[in-house]
């Protein structure tokens, strides 16, 4: 699955957490996926665990290229 993911999303990164350490952590649910996006100081800016509404998507997609330095 993890495989067939990176061929069909070539530019996302995927973590695999064989042990459930960051599933625990994180209260991730199980079987899901979930978006973080992190500056380059290591701080949060946006988290979601499971589908992304449209607004969240908008919001996430606002806030990727505000961090780029790139406008719309």
């Amino acid at each position: 699955e993890l495989e067939k993911n990176k061929k069909r999303y070539p530019d996302g990164n995927f973590v695999f957490d064989g042990s459930s350490a960051a599933q625990k952590a994180w209260a991730l649910q199980r079987k899901s996926s979930a978006v973080i996006l992190v500056d380059e100081q290591g701080v949060v800016l946006f988290f979601k665990d499971g589908a992304l509404s449209d607004p969240e998507r908008a919001q996430l997609l606002d806030l990727v290229v505000t961090e780029s330095g790139h406008s719309q």
